[in-house]
């Protein structure tokens, strides 16, 4: 039901039309019954072919649905995943991939347009991942690495922060830090 359907049925039912508006944008912190609205606890009931979450009073009207448990450990697809997407995380392009990119596809004699076809590409990414105006995503990446057999992606360590204890140098929060002292 949109908003007009719904403020046009208003008129017939005696709700007053600025109190639908609020009830249909205001969010509900709690879950409410799909038919009454109480905020008593809800179970899942199908009703007329469609599954709702309603009271036990309203339950009468359809078949209670068993509950379904929430799972507490995830899956091993899942779990995987995301030990695929933190992998990813830790990778990144290598500095002078665009100077690597042209020196490797000029050392095979191809053109533009014949490495952009090989990798499937177009010829417009490829000139600008040689210019430098473009970075290749990863999988892309992969793929000039397999066709031109250079590297371009590299695991990417953090710096190692030092303290101000390790480095001999004053920074200003040293100086702030001196300052309160005296």
């Amino acid at each position: 039901m949109d908003i007009f359907s719904a403020l046009s049925t208003s008129e017939n039912s005696g709700i007053p039309k600025h109190n639908l508006f609020i009830s249909l944008f205001t969010p509900c912190p709690m879950p409410h019954c799909d038919m009454c609205g109480s905020d008593r606890s809800l179970t899942p009931v199908l009703i007329e072919g469609t599954t709702l979450q309603v009271c036990q009073t309203c339950s009468r009207f359809g078949k209670v649905l068993p509950q379904q448990k929430h799972p507490t450990t995830t899956s091993t697809a899942i779990q995987q995943a995301r030990q695929h997407a933190d992998a990813e995380m830790n990778k990144t392009l290598v500095d002078d991939f665009a100077h690597l990119i042209k020196q490797a596809r000029e050392q095979r004699g191809l053109q533009q347009k014949d490495l952009a076809l090989a990798v499937k590409e177009k010829e417009s990414v490829i000139q600008h991942m040689e210019s430098g105006r473009m970075h290749p995503s990863l999988d892309l990446a992969r793929k000039l690495e397999k066709f031109l057999h250079i590297t371009l992606i590299q695991l990417y360590v953090p710096p190692v922060k030092l303290t101000s204890s390790q480095d001999s140098t004053l920074t200003i929060g040293d100086l702030v830090n001196i300052r309160k002292r005296s």
